[in-house]
Formats: C-alpha cells, sequence, structure tokens
C-alpha cells in the first residue's frame, strides 16, 4: 500500500491527494446554496432530505465505481471512445460532456460572483469578479494539475479547522426544537428536497472521474479514495444542513439565499469576537476555487483530446472569455438563477451523469470489458 506521504510522481497526483480534492469538490457550492433549497422544500425536514439525497449519492458512486473498473485508468473522454468507438465516443463527448462542463463552469464562475458582489462588495461590479476569479483560475490549471493539488493539500487542514471553529462557536445557538416535528409534512416536500442536492453534489461528482488517470498506483486504490471523498464531503454538507437548520431555525434558511453565510454573523462572544461571517466566506472561496479548477480543467482537457492538441494550455484565455460570457447570459438575476439551479439543474444533470454513464457502463459489460 502506498504511504501517505507519498510525493507526487511527474505528470500523477497521490492517492491521498485525489481524496483532498475530492471532498473539497465534494462541498464546493452545497455548503452555502444547498441548506437555503431544501429548507424552501422540507422546512425542518431538511435534515433528511440531506440523509436521503446522501444516501442516493452513494448509490450514484456504485456506478462510476463500476464504469472506472471496467475501464480502468481512462478518463471519461477515453471511457467514451473506448466503449462507442473513436468517431461515435468523440461525438458524444463533444455534444454532451463538453457542453454540460462548460456550463457547470460557467454556474460556479456566477455563483461565487453573486455572492461576492451581493454580502461581500456590494458597490463592485460582477463583471469584474467573473474576471478576477477567472484569471485566478486560469493561472492554476496553467501551472498544472500537481501545483493546484498540493496547494489543496495545504489548504484542507485550513478549512476544516475553520470549519471546527465554526460549529464550536455557533453551540450556544442550538435549538433541537428547529427541527421538530420530524416528517410534520409527509414525504412529498422531503423529496423534493432531496431531487435537488441529489444533482448538487453527487451528479457533479461524474467530473472528477476526469482525474482518476492521472492518480499514481493501482486504479483500484484511487476509485476507493475518490469513493470516500464523495462520502466524507457529502456528509459534511449534511452536517453543514443541520448547522443551518438547528442556529438559524426552517424559515430563516429557506428565506436566505446564503444561509451559513447569515449563520455566521450570528456568532457573538462577549464584546470583542464578532463578524465571524469571514470564516464561511474563506472556506467557501477555497471550496469554490478547487471545484471550478476541476471542472475547467475538464473542460479543457476535453477540448484538447477531441482536437487532438498536443496541450490545452493554448484553449485556457479563450474558455475563460467564453465562461465570462456564460456566467453573465445563464439567468438575468440571482434568483431566477437559484430556481434554475433548484429545478431544472437536476433534470439536466441527471441526464448527462446518470444516463450517459450508465449506457457507457451498458455498453463497456456488453463488448466484454471486465
Amino acid at each position: 500500500m502506498q504511504r501517505m506521504q507519498q510525493q507526487i510522481e511527474s505528470g500523477k497526483i497521490a492517492n491521498r491527494q485525489l481524496l483532498i480534492i475530492g471532498i473539497l469538490y465534494t462541498i464546493g457550492d452545497p455548503i452555502l446554496i444547498v441548506p437555503s433549497i431544501l429548507a424552501d422544500r422540507a422546512q425542518g425536514d431538511a435534515w433528511v432530505s440531506a440523509l436521503l439525497a446522501w444516501g442516493g449519492g452513494l448509490g450514484f458512486l456504485l456506478l462510476y465505481r463500476a464504469l472506472a473498473r471496467i475501464f480502468p485508468g481512462m478518463g471519461v473522454i477515453e471511457m467514451c471512445e473506448t466503449a462507442l468507438g473513436r468517431m461515435l465516443g468523440r461525438g458524444a463527448a463533444l455534444l454532451v460532456l463538453l457542453p454540460f462542463w462548460i456550463l457547470l463552469s460557467a454556474s460556479l464562475l456566477r455563483e461565487l460572483s453573486d455572492f461576492m458582489t451581493t454580502q461581500v462588495m456590494p458597490e463592485t461590479p460582477v463583471q469584474a469578479f467573473y474576471i478576477i476569479i477567472v484569471i485566478v483560475v486560469l493561472y492554476g490549471l496553467n501551472l498544472g494539475l500537481e501545483p493546484v493539488v498540493r496547494s489543496g493539500e495545504i489548504l484542507f487542514p485550513w478549512v476544516f479547522g475553520l470549519f471546527g471553529l465554526l460549529t464550536i462557536f455557533l453551540l450556544p445557538e442550538f435549538k433541537a426544537v428547529n427541527v421538530e416535528p420530524v416528517m410534520a409534512h409527509g414525504w412529498e416536500p422531503v423529496l423534493k428536497g432531496s431531487y435537488a442536492m441529489l444533482a448538487i453534489p453527487f451528479m457533479e461528482v461524474f467530473t472528477l472521474l476526469m482525474l482518476l488517470p492521472y492518480v499514481s498506483g493501482a486504479s483500484d486504490k484511487a476509485v476507493r479514495q475518490f469513493t470516500l471523498s464523495i462520502a466524507l464531503g457529502g456528509f459534511t454538507v449534511v452536517f453543514v444542513i443541520v448547522l443551518s437548520l438547528m442556529s438559524l431555525g426552517p424559515d430563516v434558511t429557506a428565506r436566505s439565499i446564503y444561509p451559513t453565510y447569515v449563520m455566521a454573523k450570528k456568532i457573538r462572544i462577549g464584546n470583542f469576537l464578532e463578524r465571524m461571517e469571514i470564516i464561511i466566506t474563506i472556506m467557501w472561496m477555497i471550496t469554490m476555487y478547487f471545484k471550478l479548477i476541476v471542472t475547467m480543467f475538464a473542460v479543457v482537457f476535453a477540448t484538447a483530446k477531441l482536437g487532438r492538441l498536443k496541450s490545452y494550455r493554448p484553449l485556457l484565455m479563450p474558455f475563460g472569455t467564453l465562461l465570462v460570457i456564460l456566467a453573465q447570459l445563464i439567468t438575468p438575476n440571482t434568483i431566477e438563477y437559484y430556481d434554475f439551479t433548484a429545478s431544472v439543474w437536476p433534470l439536466y444533470a441527471f441526464t448527462v451523469c446518470i444516463l450517459f454513464p450508465g449506457g457507457l457502463l451498458v455498453v463497456g459489460k456488453v463488448r466484454g470489458r471486465k
């Protein structure tokens, strides 16, 4: 078994680093936007919705694990080419996967920029944040995958250290009555809440399969780390939803676009420690950076692969410009964007991240891959 201290090999990332990137990717945007979506649908039972979605997400992992084992050491593009043939596989990747990853990247850029504009620096035009964030992401991608995952190793303890502090500071605000009575409105609102969280993040983690060819060591170990990262990241999201409900209550959680940010504002310790929302701001910026950089990596790598280019770096500036434009055009305002995220996006993600890989799995088995 590879040691936990293993250093990155040339062009590779370690299993431990895949675990870290997977966790950061999974908790990326859900920790800030999902509590509101679930509470709006399930009220005090949002935590039940979250647990059901977590269980369903673990079920999706069985599909991704099977896919990774039938096509060992391959990324998603190579899986398409192997299962469907070179031409048909490339066509499917171009028409199905690439648009999804582009839209996902633009959506993440929109979420982070909207948050910065509405909560942190309201006097700054949102377009300025589009450009700044894209520049930072493109800089990371230009350096390559190895420096990115190394930075993930450095920042990971800070993310969970800050999360631990946030939890401790919120303990006086917890009220169990906020999650009672259980199942007060039946199963329908609970299932509606689970619907959105199944897509964010559990269907979107399909993108992480693009990293598997870069993981050093046996592919089975990489698949195990991939699975563990999603399970741990998903549980963290569930825990954040419970924190929001118990500290804010279901009504405030549902009415707030960013309930965890509002939750952090409630922290008051004596007369000297307050305005602790900076904790959730730093956490979210870090996790969103890694989620955005992975999805952008999928975009430029897939394009370079399909275009038979030797490097994805010449594509960084064109796609960065495209993301800035798309982020503005997705929806006219923040409210409509989150309506789109809660209602339309899960269906689209299901088509691309469940039905499509499910088809690849069936074709792979029919063709006799073991």
